[in-house]
């Protein structure tokens, strides 16, 4: 029995021994110590939130072009079993068969010409990823009819799709005719404040009531339709290349004039 009270009082002993004594501090943060953290938590926040933006919008611009590059192949697919004949533009007034796309209230865009050549309708390759098609401005209806919103983000130039050439009945231009089609600008991604339907006209190098504008949503600027020296937006050529280029360019008869050189 004597053995047994030495072996319980060794283990008593080690017990005892292993508690923390008064010289161990126990591991907590101070309420300084966390408000420190969690300001460097912040002020990293603040850094990397603006890099992570950037890197975001330089995705959907890269994913922008892509879309604009499969638009220029589909209707260069179109012309190659229409006479060498592009589209027509999709106006907003006197909606035509041919329209590349059908977006009015009354058509189904699953119709639209162009659909065959991208291999079947999908929204997606119709709309920038960093267009809010949804604010766009409402381009025709009433208090009593359904409203009517061009609710996609890229136009065709009308100077090669020729709306008007159709519905007066004039000659529609074949690519043969383009001039330097490398330099032409066959479909641009317009801005969300000018867009009304899938045409553009050039501005010419000045901005009136109606203009349409190319879109610099991918620029580090802010969108802003009334200044035609800001920035870069994103358009395919009628060669079939697509690139992020000057908005200054697409007022210029060289870039979207198709019978000037």
């Amino acid at each position: 029995q004597g053995k047994d009270n030495k072996n319980a009082d060794a283990i008593v002993g080690y017990i005892v021994s292993m508690r923390p004594t008064n010289s161990v501090k126990r591991l907590a943060f101070t309420l300084v110590e966390l408000l420190v953290v969690i300001g460097i938590i912040a002020l990293l926040i603040s850094i990397l939130l603006p890099a992570l933006s950037r890197a975001r919008e330089q995705a959907n611009g890269v994913a922008c072009l892509s879309n604009l590059r499969q638009i220029a192949i589909a209707l260069h697919l179109y012309a190659d079993q229409n006479r060498d004949r592009f589209p027509a533009p999709a106006w907003i007034g006197d909606p035509q068969p041919d329209d590349w796309i059908y977006w009015q209230k009354n058509r189904d865009p699953k119709e639209g010409s162009l659909v065959p050549h991208l291999g079947g309708y999908t929204a997606k390759v119709l709309r920038c990823p960093s267009d809010e098609v949804d604010l766009h401005h409402q381009t025709s209806g009433s208090s009593t009819d359904p409203v009517d919103k061009y609710l996609f983000s890229y136009t065709v130039n009308e100077s090669i799709c020729n709306h008007f050439n159709r519905v007066n009945k004039k000659r529609l231009l074949v690519r043969s005719q383009i001039r330097h089609s490398s330099n032409k600008i066959l479909v641009l991604d317009e801005s969300s404040t000018t867009i009304d339907d899938g045409c553009w006209f050039s501005v010419g190098g000045s901005v009136s009531n109606g203009a349409n504008v190319l879109s610099i949503r991918h620029d580090k600027r802010s969108e802003n339709s009334s200044d035609l020296n800001a920035g870069r937006g994103n358009a395919a050529f009628a060669d079939g290349h697509a690139e992020y280029t000057l908005r200054l360019n697409s007022t210029k008869p060289r870039y979207y004039d198709p019978l000037i050189d």
